[in-house]
């Protein structure tokens, strides 16, 4: 077991140190900085409603930019292996694609938990000087962002597995989108549209990622409650969706010649 697991910490944390060192990493963390903390500025202006803009603001941005992070930089990690043609040399060794698959996923979290940590850091820190009531609901949210993010991470492993990095990243872009629409699109068709249509959407509910189980900003914005139940449907969402994911993508590698 524990043989099998030296592999994927190996390759994890190779991947790590490779993608922390781009430089595309640091510009856009600035930038997340920066909106981060114009959401404070704004709070300050707004009329008896900081409390909600900052949250509201802060948090989507911070979020919104750890996607960037993941369409624009975490979708060239298998690329670049093959680019390189490092693929070429590790797979013929003892390691399996089911190894080097997971490897590549536990390295691109890390990277995420990474700038989540210093995002949401930045925007706690910030909450405890200006209101310290931002933090508990910081707390609340950044664990269901990286659900979401990390569901996404599987998504763009599988599409970097079969398309050059400006179509995964599309891809990838086009599934967040759509993951945040579709509950809306189902309801404003299921009043307005056509049996067909009607069909269509609920057959892509149910295959298609539906993101919003993981948004839960408007539900601790307005103090709403999250039972225990819903936690653990969104757990058990997120295991079996990424699991799917990222077992797809073992097996279109598997279909590369190397």
């Amino acid at each position: 077991m524990l043989k099998s697991l030296s592999p994927i910490r190996t390759i994890a944390i190779t991947t790590y140190k490779e993608l922390i060192r781009d430089r595309l990493l640091y510009g856009i963390l600035v930038a997340a900085l920066l909106v981060t903390s114009a959401t404070f500025f704004l709070g300050s202006i707004s009329l008896d409603q900081d409390h909600r803009v900052i949250q509201n603001i802060g948090l989507a941005s911070i979020h919104i930019f750890t996607t960037f992070i993941l369409i624009f930089v975490a979708s060239n990690a298998i690329f670049r292996d093959i680019e390189r043609r490092a693929l070429y040399l590790l797979l013929p060794k003892p390691i399996s694609r089911t190894q080097y698959v997971l490897g590549k996923y536990v390295g691109l979290l890390l990277l995420l938990l990474t700038t989540l940590v210093v995002l949401g850091g930045f925007f706690i820190a910030g909450g405890f000087f200006i209101d310290r009531s931002l933090i508990l609901g910081t707390l609340m949210v950044l664990p269901y962002s990286f659900l979401e993010i990390s569901l996404l991470t599987a998504l763009s492993i599988l599409f970097a597995s079969f398309a050059a990095p400006l179509n995964a990243s599309l891809y990838t872009l086009a599934f967040f989108i759509i993951g945040h629409s579709l509950g809306s699109v189902r309801a404003y068709l299921d009043r307005f549209g056509t049996p067909l249509a009607q069909n269509l959407t609920a057959v892509c509910y149910y295959l298609l990622p539906n993101l919003d189980k993981f948004d839960i900003r408007q539900a601790v914005l307005y103090g709403m409650h999250i039972s225990p139940a819903q936690v653990a449907w969104s757990l058990l969402y997120w295991l079996v969706y990424t699991g799917l994911i990222l077992g797809l993508a073992v097996l279109v590698i598997q279909k590369r010649e190397v």
